[in-house]
């Protein structure tokens, strides 16, 4: 978990989207405040989706 974070951190575009895949396939225990940042500023590359 701390490795995908430190990578959603990255300001590489790439970098961030392929963290944020693989935080969201860690399920609950990812952190709300993260979560929500996906939501916001990474839902329109189809990964709103992946949150339910």
């Amino acid at each position: 978990m701390q490795a995908w974070l430190k990578l959603f951190r990255r300001p590489n575009p790439v970098i961030r989207r392929r963290a944020a895949i693989g935080l969201l396939h860690q399920g609950s225990s990812i952190p709300l405040p993260v979560l929500l940042e996906i939501l916001d500023k990474l839902h329109a590359e189809g990964l709103g989706a992946m949150t339910w």
